[in-house]
């Protein structure tokens, strides 16, 4: 085309040519249909996370669902599409030299997890190959200490052994009692009689026990339903019941990072469900304590929109590159096209970079690393915006800009 009219794509075509062939196949976009987008490419699904979605009206791409619907799903929406998580081990998606010493740290990763499947979705690690085809070293040694770190979070599962009285169970049947989520037996489950929508469990652990993760499961055959629950603990010293931790969906499964306490009796509290709620399993651990490396560790600057960023350096530097991080959170907007500028007094500027872009930032908001190709003396930098990641907005915001120095 000649780039005056967009794209149109055959979607039910693809779809129809896809599962002729590979019926069980799960296709993946922003509205599945088989898994959907989970609207940032950081590793982070909502803490609500529902695996339900409304597509009518909607397409992949520029036609997709708001970004919050996208992290959380909906709660009433029509359509079977869990979040899926798709995240690189290092920045970008493609391998770069520059880049290998960037890859993500063993605790980053376990953050991901617990963010990911630990809320109730899929995980899509990327790990691209180097220019030979392989995957390079530091990568694969990466890979092998994540797995090492999730057998050892989850080597010891402390509620095996544990008895459970729940304060309804459907018909008083042994099929449906609450020591099901105990057994390891994925196709057995606890719930309540019909129209009995909140519930508490008691859990009598075998012992005085020490854990900071618990992680349940709903019985995902007949549904998500449950909206909102806590988690309480037998305080020994008080003996009184404290709230160890609060949250909203569980779905196929559930990891809470909770404060280490111990203690001998936990209560799951279901405060509301959809239906009758439905769990299968719930298993305790004590395991390393792992940071949050969400957007709690990133400055938030806001500026308007044709405000650059000028920065003064510490001293005069050669330097051969900068590093632009957006706010990591693609809701906000952020700088896509710009100028880039240096200069040693801060009034006589030498226009390095033209009208260049940060690729993807908008759906992938990363730290951006950029090689100038030449070294070039400053004692300040300035970043010109000349188009943001969204249109009709009036600021952005960014984290940080810095040199890369030679």
């Amino acid at each position: 085309t000649d780039g005056s009219s967009n794209q149109v794509y055959d979607w039910d075509l693809f779809h129809q040519t896809v599962y002729k062939h590979q019926p069980q196949a799960i296709i993946f976009s922003d509205v599945g249909p088989g898994a959907r987008w989970i609207g940032n490419e950081r590793g982070y699904a909502g803490e609500t996370n529902w695996s339900k979605l409304n597509t009518k009206g909607f397409t992949p791409g520029a036609g997709s669902p708001d970004l919050k619907i996208l992290n959380e799903g909906e709660k009433q929406g029509k359509e079977w599409i869990p979040g899926e998580v798709d995240v690189s081990i290092r920045p970008g998606w493609f391998y770069s030299p520059s880049t290998d010493d960037k890859v993500k740290t063993v605790d980053q990763l376990m953050d991901i997890y617990y963010a990911s499947v630990g809320r109730n979705a899929n995980l899509l690690l990327n790990v691209p190959p180097n220019r030979k085809g392989l995957i390079h070293p530091t990568d694969s040694t990466r890979l092998m200490e994540f797995k090492k770190a999730r057998d050892e979070a989850f080597q010891t599962n402390l509620a095996l052994g544990a008895q459970a009285e729940a304060s309804n169970t459907r018909g008083n049947a042994k099929q449906y009692q609450a020591n099901n989520l105990f057994n390891g037996n994925k196709n057995s489950y606890w719930t309540t009689d019909n129209d009995i929508t909140t519930a508490s469990i008691e859990i009598q652990l075998p012992t005085i026990t020490t854990f900071n993760s618990i992680l349940l499961q709903e019985y995902i055959s007949l549904g998500q339903r449950i909206t909102d629950f806590h988690i309480e603990y037998w305080n020994t010293d008080l003996n009184d019941w404290k709230t160890l931790s609060k949250a909203t969906t569980i779905g196929y499964k559930r990891i809470l990072r909770t404060p280490e306490v111990t203690t001998n009796k936990i209560k799951v509290v279901i405060n509301n469900s959809l239906a009758e709620p439905i769990l299968s399993n719930i298993e305790l651990y004590k395991s390393k304590k792992v940071a949050n490396f969400d957007t709690k560790q990133f400055n938030k600057i806001t500026l308007n929109k044709d405000e650059a960023i000028i920065q003064k350096l510490e001293k005069e530097t050669t330097l051969n590159g900068f590093v632009f991080t957006p706010y990591p959170d693609n809701t906000n907007t952020t700088i896509q096209i710009y100028n880039f500028y240096t200069s040693l007094d801060g009034e006589s500027w030498e226009l390095i970079q033209s009208n260049a872009s940060f690729k993807n930032i908008k759906n992938n908001p990363i730290p951006q690393t950029i090689d100038l190709g030449r070294t070039i003396k400053a004692n300040y930098i300035k970043l010109e915006p000349l188009q943001l990641t969204r249109d009709n907005i009036t600021k952005y915001t960014y984290s940080a800009l810095e040199v890369t120095p030679q």
